[in-house]
C-alpha cells in the first residue's frame, strides 16, 4: 500500500467518523422531544382503548 492511499482511506475514515459524530450529537439533542412525543402517542392510545371498551 503506497501513501496516496494510505492518506486516502485515512481520510475517509475520519470523515465517517466524524459524520457519525455529527448524527449522535443531533440525535441525543432531539431526544427529550422524542420521548415526550412517544409519551403522548402512548396516552393518546391508552385513551383510545379506555374509550372503545
Amino acid at each position: 500500500m503506497d501513501w496516496k492511499s494510505l492518506t486516502l482511506n485515512m481520510l475517509a475514515l475520519f470523515g465517517l467518523l466524524g459524520l457519525f459524530v455529527m448524527l449522535t450529537i443531533a440525535l441525543f439533542r432531539r431526544l427529550p422531544d422524542l420521548i415526550n412525543e412517544w409519551r403522548k402517542v402512548r396516552r393518546a392510545g391508552r385513551k383510545l382503548k379506555r374509550d372503545q371498551s
